[in-house]
């Protein structure tokens, strides 16, 4: 077994609610399920890989990107965290020969199973939701 460590910065330029801007939109709306939600699922609210806001803006404007009618202020912003992208590979080869009187016969079996932590294959890594991936390879030889 090998277990290769390593970490990898996983961003997102999106626009979401950044830990300010989620306290504003829980002052404008307290009773909202929505803002439950967010806070609870959303980019700050799963915790591994400690997120932190990209380029935090303000938008003042209807019709700005990230602007939120009925509650001014509410920072946007993207959303990066550093998460653990090991590995864990498993690889044997078994072989088997058989000497008879006239014949040789030898066969090989290979195996190799990889799995991949953490990885981004949904482009979900950033939001708090990365993928968990298992590869699996065998092969025979006579």
């Amino acid at each position: 077994m090998k277990i290769v460590s390593q970490q990898q910065v996983f961003a997102s330029g999106l626009l979401t609610p950044t830990p300010a801007g989620l306290a504003t939109l829980s002052a404008c709306f307290p009773n909202s399920a929505a803002v439950q939600a967010l806070e609870q699922f959303g980019p700050y609210g799963v915790q591994g890989g400690n997120p932190t806001p990209q380029n935090p803006t303000t938008p003042t404007s209807a019709g700005t990107s990230g602007f939120v009618a009925g509650c001014p202020g509410v920072e946007v912003g993207g959303v990066q965290r550093l998460l653990s992208t090991g590995s864990r590979s498993y690889n044997f080869p078994i072989r088997l020969d058989m000497q008879t009187d006239k014949n040789h016969f030898s066969g090989r079996y290979l195996y190799n199973k990889s799995t991949f932590f953490n990885t981004d294959s949904f482009g979900t890594a950033a939001a708090g939701y990365p993928v968990k991936r298992t590869c699996a390879l065998t092969g025979l030889r006579f």
